[in-house]
């Protein structure tokens, strides 16, 4: 299941330039504004947990442009890591893991992530430079999902097969060995699709340790078969 989170609540309501400026000119409000949000979502999740069959709840919330966050690192952990925190203990209290959408650059919140114990980060982008030395650091911690490069490879319209297979297999060099990693890649075109998923299935499928999902993965037929379960496995350990 999919939520949007608190900042986003926040620039829906009063456009994303205000928002900005709010962050710095009125912090207060926006603390109380993000305390209050989250005691929204908190009564929702909890419902959620007690009538619903939800393995994930995913939260859709972006801290970040494509080279830096929309506001400090600082400032996020004070006005929204406490109710990030009291959101991702009640969706564990309520038997659901937390996985935190935020495109762009998150680097420098990512220990906290951890730390409030986010499961899994999606998608995680290029933008990112340190993503292998984060997925050494905390990878026993937290499921990495994405690490490609959207604005150079994969949304460029006309992208060579040669250039897509070249990004899949740099991404999983880095990211799927040691398990804790979702091949998840995102984009504003299907021109990516055909040759990331031959590079999949010839190369990236080495990864899985799953016999089943190997035997499964060869008796698939049609690229639409192929591409659902794609997007639904999850390596779990390194050979």
């Amino acid at each position: 299941m999919v939520i949007n989170g608190m900042f986003e609540r926040m620039y829906a309501c009063m456009g994303f330039e205000n928002a900005l400026m709010a962050l710095i000119e009125d912090p207060e409000s926006c603390k109380d504004f993000f305390h209050a949000m989250a005691d929204w979502k908190i009564e929702y999740f909890k419902k959620i947990g007690k009538y619903y069959d939800i393995d994930i709840l995913n939260a859709h919330d972006d801290y970040g442009s494509n080279d830096r966050m929309f506001m400090s690192p600082d400032l996020w952990r004070s006005l929204i890591k406490p109710e990030l925190t009291r959101i991702v203990e009640v969706c564990h209290n309520a038997g659901m893991l937390y996985q935190h959408h935020s495109c762009g650059f998150i680097e420098p919140i990512v220990p906290h992530l951890v730390e409030i114990g986010c499961d899994a980060i999606d998608t995680f982008q290029a933008c990112n430079k340190n993503t292998p030395e984060l997925k050494r650091k905390y990878g026993d911690k937290i499921t990495f999902c994405g690490g490609f490069d959207n604005m150079n490879v994969l949304d460029v319209p006309g992208v060579s097969p040669e250039a897509v297979k070249k990004e899949y297999r740099r991404v999983i060099d880095s990211l799927a060995p040691g398990g804790s990693y979702v091949i998840y890649p995102i984009g504003g075109t299907f021109e990516f699709v055909e040759p990331f998923l031959e590079r999949h299935f010839s190369y990236g499928m080495q990864f899985y340790a799953n016999p089943q999902n190997r035997q499964r993965n060869e008796e698939i037929k049609g690229w639409q078969a192929a591409a659902l379960d794609f997007m639904l496995y999850n390596i779990q350990t390194d050979l």
